[in-house]
């Protein structure tokens, strides 16, 4: 499972064309959400650093509480071998899950998750 795991965030890091090609860029699109410490971010907010993206909420007592671990230790796994990963969850309970719950919770998991 770890193998398979760094095996994707790999992908990521050898994506960053993904960027530049005009197909991949039609596959999504402008967004604006607001990190746990209130500032909005946008698409053009990654600045070349590749992202780990996972959604789901902040108080998910299955899934997220498996992946999030792991991918907390790939992060910090890719980070020894030279790779800086931006961890990122995104909500899909957005009426819970506000700026000031988020932080807490993302913290608890890896102090880079945003």
């Amino acid at each position: 499972m770890m193998r398979f795991a760094v095996a994707i965030a790999g992908a990521l890091l050898a994506s960053s064309a993904f960027a530049e090609d005009p197909f991949a860029r039609a596959l999504g699109g402008p967004f604006e959400l607001v990190n746990q410490f209130g500032e909005t971010r946008t698409q053009v907010d990654p600045d070349g650093q590749a992202q780990l993206v996972f959604f789901g909420y902040a108080n998910c007592p299955d899934i997220c509480t498996a992946a999030l671990p792991l991918m907390a230790q790939m992060i910090d796994t890719l980070e020894d071998d030279g790779h800086i990963v931006r961890p990122i969850m995104i909500t899909v309970d957005p009426k819970f899950d506000t700026p000031e719950n988020m932080g807490p919770a993302m913290a608890k998991w890896h102090e880079r998750f945003i």
